[in-house]
């Protein structure tokens, strides 16, 4: 399933999804939200022009993780929070980041996340107080653009576009 996402890294263009995603308290968005006012703690967010292309990727993990019923409510929002982590980190670490290595970021989140998983050691808290997730007390530094063109090579995905 996740061998299948990565071989988009290809293609010169990322699929993009008709709609920014949003749930599992996290949004991604092209802007910065306004704040709610009302009782339900404010989500994660993740502002970027390639909000669609990241959306879709996030469409397709949560179709592809549920489907091996990786996923509950209690889970599901550290898997998806821990992403959304991880494209701030490589937005946060790459102003002019590529929908490429946008996707390439998240993916080998997700990779790092499956693992976990099968392991049993995927850490995921029972109540996320104010969106609170595991992840988030973590010291957990960007990826390289090295190390994910080794990781996904490993894997038999050549020809990475993830400059510009």
């Amino acid at each position: 399933m996740l061998t299948e996402l990565a071989k988009k890294l290809q293609s010169p263009k990322i699929p993009s999804a008709k709609e920014e995603w949003y749930g599992a308290d996290l949004a991604i968005s092209t802007k910065k939200r306004e704040p709610r006012s009302n009782f339900y703690p404010e989500p994660r967010v993740v502002v970027t022009p390639h909000s669609r292309e990241l959306s879709w990727l996030f469409f397709k993990l949560r179709d592809a993780f549920y489907a091996e019923n990786l996923l509950d409510h209690c889970t599901k929002i550290e898997f998806f929070g821990r992403l959304g982590n991880a494209a701030n980190r490589c937005l946060n670490s790459s102003h002019e980041a590529t929908p490429h290595l946008l996707y390439a970021t998240v993916l080998y989140e997700a990779f790092a996340i499956y693992d976990e998983i099968e392991r049993g050691d995927f850490c995921a808290l029972e109540v996320a107080l104010g969106n609170e997730i595991c992840d988030d007390s973590k010291e957990t530094e960007v990826i390289n653009q090295e190390e994910l063109i080794v990781f996904f090579r490993n894997l038999g995905i050549t020809n990475l576009q993830l400059a510009r």
